[in-house]
């Protein structure tokens, strides 16, 4: 089983250790107790290709990833809210 992990991590780009290794670990273990774990997720409708691309990067680029969707999402919050302030302000005065 080490082996196969330590053959898919390199062909795949993922670092041996850590969160991704374990995750590819329990995978393996699954495979081979006959329980496809990633066809019931996929069943169940769940984008893989994405948790894929996740696990190529870096937990420091996952951060940054994380903390650029943060800054867009309170950016589109304070729009939402001028743009209602402006709104009950058009109101007000009609």
């Amino acid at each position: 089983m080490d082996e196969q992990l330590s053959r898919y991590c390199r062909e795949h780009g993922y670092k041996k250790g850590g969160l991704i290794a374990k995750l590819i670990r329990d995978f393996l273990q699954s495979q081979s107790a006959g329980n496809d774990a990633i066809q019931e997720a996929e069943e169940f409708g769940i984008d893989l290709s994405l948790n894929a691309i996740a696990l190529k990067m870096s937990p420091t680029e996952r951060l940054r990833k994380l903390e650029a969707v943060h800054r867009f999402t309170s950016e589109l919050r304070e729009a939402g809210e001028r743009a209602r302030a402006k709104n009950d302000t058009i109101r007000r005065d009609s």
